[in-house]
């Protein structure tokens, strides 16, 4: 497991990828919701982790927990490359949203990233 949050104007990476489920429990903790969602750092930092991973974690699922709306443009050259990487290597990828007022995007942003789409009712 590892953890991303995007909010504010950058992706941090909370939890690098582990097995320790009491490790990811304990930094969850420290994870704020609400704010800007810069969505196009987040899959940049995907992308890099994907790059940096993929040889010790071949199978790599991806959620994302968001409205799909993002502070940030998805339409980026660096973005679109790892939208790429993203749809290569990522075996499942589910976007879960919590905002059900905002669904429309959230059914874009999976489309964009080859993911299915839940809305958290």
């Amino acid at each position: 497991i590892a953890i991303i949050t995007v909010q504010g104007v950058e992706a941090k990476l909370i939890v690098h990828p582990t097995t320790s489920i009491h490790f990811v429990l304990h930094r969850l903790t420290s994870v704020t919701v609400g704010g800007a969602t810069p969505l196009d750092q987040g899959l940049l930092m995907v992308g890099r982790m994907i790059r940096q991973w993929h040889d010790r974690y071949p199978v790599i699922d991806l959620i994302v927990i968001s409205d799909g709306r993002s502070t940030g443009s998805l339409a980026d050259l660096n973005v679109s490359a790892a939208l790429v990487l993203i749809r290569k290597f990522i075996r499942e990828a589910l976007v879960i949203n919590p905002i059900p007022i905002a669904d429309r995007f959230a059914k874009t942003f999976a489309s964009l990233i080859g993911a299915r789409h839940l809305t958290a009712e």
